[in-house]
């Protein structure tokens, strides 16, 4: 089974990047973006794998990049539910060389954030 979700939204954007990247890219306070959820229970049963994938619009080189998070669940013998999560990015058009730099800094960012907001995603699941 699959079930997709399209959802648009106006997240804000961190203020604490370096000086270089925030002056490079000339962020607004606030980005709209687009995330696809596609939600599949794997054949078989007792595997359920979502993955989100996420676009920005009218951030400078958001057209260039998707960020992908895939959660997976699976079960686990008598111990439950395992839980595993990654974080991707898909490059779908290189920057430019002389902003090259900013490449680096935008996914150890956004791998941080999925990093700092797993504790809080595992809280939302367990509430449901």
């Amino acid at each position: 089974a699959l079930i997709l979700q399209r959802i648009r939204y106006r997240a804000p954007l961190p203020k604490d990047l370096p000086a270089a990247v925030s002056r490079a890219l000339s962020l607004p306070d606030l980005a709209t973006t687009t995330t696809l959820n596609r939600l599949e229970v794997q054949p078989g049963g007792g595997h359920l794998v979502l993955t989100q994938t996420s676009r920005a619009q009218g951030v400078q080189f958001s057209d260039r990049f998707r960020i992908e998070h895939v959660h997976s669940f699976q079960q686990d013998g008598e111990r439950g539910v395992r839980w595993r999560q990654w974080t991707t990015f898909v490059w779908t058009h290189p920057l430019p060389w002389t902003q090259s730099f900013l490449r680096s800094a935008i996914e150890s960012r956004a791998h941080k954030a999925a990093k700092d907001g797993a504790a809080s995603f595992e809280a939302r699941i367990l509430r449901a």
